[in-house]
C-alpha cells in the first residue's frame, strides 16, 4: 500500500508535535516552588515525623511561606497537615498529638494518619 507525500508529511510532524509537547512537560517550571525542610520532630514512640518544609517561589513577585508534614515511619512521601504558614514551632504532647504553634496562618487538618494535630497562635 502507497502512502501519499501529504499523509507521510503530516504524520511526521505530528510525531515532532508530540515529542515537543511531552519535553516541555517533563522540564520543571522555573516557577515551580521550592521545598526546603526546615526541622524534624520525631514522634516519642519514633512512628512519625512532623516535618516544617519552608516553600518559596513565584518568581520577580514571590512568596515565601511554611507548611507541616506529617511522615510515618518508612512511608515514601509525607502528609500534608497545613499550609500557609509563618513562624512554626512543632511539639508532640504525646505518641499521637502534634501541637502546631504559629505566628501567622488559618488551622490545617484536624487528624493526618491517626494523629490528632491542634493549633495554637505564638509570638
Amino acid at each position: 500500500m502507497r502512502h501519499s507525500l501529504p499523509v507521510l508529511l503530516l504524520t511526521a510532524a505530528l510525531l515532532v508535535l508530540g515529542f515537543a509537547v511531552l519535553g516541555v512537560l517533563a522540564v520543571p517550571s522555573a516557577d515551580a516552588p521550592v521545598r526546603r525542610v526546615l526541622g524534624e520532630v520525631p514522634s516519642p514512640t519514633g512512628s512519625h515525623v512532623a516535618l516544617v518544609v519552608e516553600v518559596s517561589g513565584g518568581g520577580a513577585a514571590g512568596y515565601v511561606h511554611e507548611e507541616v508534614q506529617l511522615q510515618r515511619l518508612g512511608a515514601p512521601i509525607p502528609e500534608e497537615v497545613a499550609t500557609r504558614l509563618r513562624g512554626v514551632q512543632l511539639q508532640w504532647d504525646g505518641p499521637a498529638a502534634l501541637r502546631v504553634g504559629c505566628e501567622h496562618g488559618l488551622p490545617g487538618r484536624a487528624q493526618v494518619d491517626g494523629v490528632a494535630v491542634t493549633y495554637a497562635k505564638t509570638r
